[in-house]
């Protein structure tokens, strides 16, 4: 017997090759997609163990805020932190830009009947975090 395949009815040549080609693609990028985690990387799986050394040392926001019939409003976050090398700061989720240890952020808020988290988040140098949050409410 050859070494020839023999091709099924409504099989096409380059199947089998495709198929291939797509298993060969997707076993290497599985084996190399991953890449390297960078240091402080909240999502990096190789973080130390342990407590952070950075701690959020206060946040404070209004219990609730007056939306004046608007969609949006914003709010005055108070935070500071000690033993930080980086901070972020998170409203409902969205990251908002902060670049000092303290200090007072101006947020943006949606105005709707749902409670909005704020959250600081204070990494040491070794890339461990030390979250804080608070819920605020707009009064619509």
């Amino acid at each position: 017997m050859s070494g020839r395949r023999i091709q099924h009815p409504g099989e096409r040549p380059g199947r089998i090759f495709s198929s291939l080609a797509l298993v060969a693609a997707v076993s290497v990028c599985l084996a190399g997609c991953g890449g390297a985690s960078k240091a402080g990387d909240p999502t990096a799986t190789s973080r130390p163990s342990g407590p952070s050394r950075a701690k959020v040392t206060a946040l404070t926001a209004p219990a609730s805020v007056a939306c004046n019939g608007s969609t949006s409003t914003t709010v005055a976050v108070n935070y500071t932190t000690a033993g930080a090398v980086r901070e972020e700061l998170y409203v409902d989720g969205r990251p908002e830009p902060i670049t000092a240890a303290g200090g007072t952020v101006n947020v943006a808020v949606h105005c709707d009947a749902l409670p909005h988290s704020i959250v600081v988040i204070a990494y040491d140098a070794q890339g461990r975090s030390a979250p804080r949050s608070l819920k605020i409410e707009t009064v619509l």
